[in-house]
């Protein structure tokens, strides 16, 4: 497969996967995974396609439907243009924002 060339998509998304089907086992579930640096928009949909085949595979009723959660010093901009790109990306974590908003107040 060709996504496995992305470091992350390498080492971290598989780590998770893996980690995400053991809480299973254990009646658990895991509830999704935050992505931090690079192409955002690429690897939401890399990674919501993977959960969606892991899912049929191994009949797990909810697990392409994770959350994708995406920070990365995000603004209304990046934000915007992510949307533009298209993306599979439910969640945003805009601290750096927040601090900043916060220590111009001060």
């Amino acid at each position: 497969m060709t996504w496995f060339k992305n470091a992350r998509l390498r080492n971290g998304v598989p780590n998770f996967c893996a980690v995400a089907l053991a809480l299973n086992d254990l009646g658990y579930k895991a509830i999704g995974i935050r992505l931090d640096s690079g192409d955002l928009a690429y690897l939401s949909c890399v990674i919501r396609k993977l959960f969606c085949s892991i899912e049929k595979e191994f009949g797990l009723p909810g697990f392409g439907k994770m959350s994708i959660t995406a920070s990365n010093d995000l603004n209304g901009e990046t934000i915007d243009a992510l949307n533009k790109q298209g993306h599979q990306i439910d969640a945003y974590g805009i601290e750096g924002e927040a601090k900043r908003s916060c220590s111009n107040c001060l």
